[in-house]
C-alpha cells in the first residue's frame, strides 16, 4: 500500500509541472514575440465571488465621507442672556435665544458626521485580487506587452 502512495505522489509532481500557466508577450504591433510563465499564486486561483462582492462593497462603503452636519444650541453664534425676567410676564420660561423652539437657534438631535469606514484583512483583499487577475487571464482579457 505505501507504494501506491508513493507512486500517486509522482504523478501529482508530474502534474504540477505540467500545470504551468504560459502567457504570449506582445510587442507595440501586436505579434507575439515570445511565452511568459506566470506565478500560479496569482493566475491560478479559483475564483471566490462572495469574498469578491465583499471587498467591492468595504472599497464602496469607505468612498463615504458622512460630511451632514447641524449645530447644536451650543454651536449657534449668540448670546446667552436671558430673553426676558423668568416672573411676572405672562409667558413661558425661556433661557437663551439659542434652544431648539426658537428661529435661528440650534437643532435638536440632528444628524452629525459619521464614521461609515470598514475593515477588511489585507490577506482576503489579495485573495480577491488574484482571483479576479486569475478569471481575466482565463477570459483572454490581460495581454501582456
Amino acid at each position: 500500500m505505501p507504494r501506491k502512495r508513493i507512486a500517486d505522489k509522482k504523478i501529482n509532481k508530474e502534474q504540477k509541472k505540467e500545470d504551468k500557466i504560459i502567457a504570449s508577450v506582445y510587442n507595440r504591433e501586436g505579434k507575439e514575440k515570445n511565452k511568459l510563465e506566470l506565478p500560479k499564486e496569482i493566475f491560478g486561483i479559483k475564483v471566490n465571488p462572495a469574498l469578491i462582492t465583499q471587498v467591492i462593497h468595504v472599497y464602496l462603503t469607505n468612498q463615504r465621507l458622512g460630511t451632514r452636519d447641524t449645530k447644536t444650541r451650543s454651536e449657534v453664534n449668540g448670546s446667552t442672556r436671558k430673553i426676558y425676567r423668568q416672573k411676572g410676564t405672562g409667558r413661558a420660561r425661556h433661557g437663551d435665544l439659542k434652544a431648539p423652539i426658537f428661529i435661528g437657534g440650534g437643532i435638536a438631535h440632528g444628524p452629525k458626521p459619521y464614521d461609515y469606514s470598514l475593515k477588511i484583512s489585507s490577506q482576503a483583499k489579495n485573495l480577491a485580487l488574484c482571483g479576479i487577475l486569475s478569471d481575466k487571464f482565463r477570459q483572454g482579457k490581460i495581454k501582456i506587452i
